[in-house]
């Protein structure tokens, strides 16, 4: 007797049923909203600055001075956040280049200053993993 002999109506319609449903997490997953990404830009630990870059449209350039008197000039370009100029020694800030998805820091240790990209849900929900 070959396979499909043995095989029922009822099971090809289970086997396919089975199938549709295992694919219906992966739809799931792609009605998500969009993530905002924003930048908190922090100087000494003290929050200075939040910018929204998902909505950042245009260019901007500020600057930031330390409470000892040093500076460190920040261009947003778009849903871009980059440091573009410093009296820091060694530059290192200016040479980390543009930030623009969420776990990008750049940072400038002489001058205590952190831009730190970071994201959430647009409806401000978050994905939580339970613990086990």
């Amino acid at each position: 007797m070959t396979m499909m002999k043995m095989l029922k109506k009822a099971d090809i319609l289970l086997i396919v049923l089975l199938l549709l449903l295992s694919l219906l997490p992966l739809r799931a997953g792609t009605n998500k909203k969009p993530a905002a990404v924003y930048a908190d830009i922090s100087v000494g630990g003290q929050l200075s600055r939040r910018v929204v870059l998902s909505a950042h449209q245009g260019r901007e350039t500020f600057t930031l001075q330390t409470p000892d008197g040093h500076y460190n000039t920040i261009e947003i370009d778009d849903d871009t956040i980059a440091v573009i100029d410093a009296d820091c020694p060694d530059k290192l800030c200016i040479q980390q280049g543009k930030a623009r998805k969420a776990g990008d820091i750049i940072a400038c240790l002489p001058h205590k200053l952190i831009i730190e990209v970071k994201g959430s849900a647009a409806d401000d929900t978050e994905d939580i993993i339970p613990a086990r």
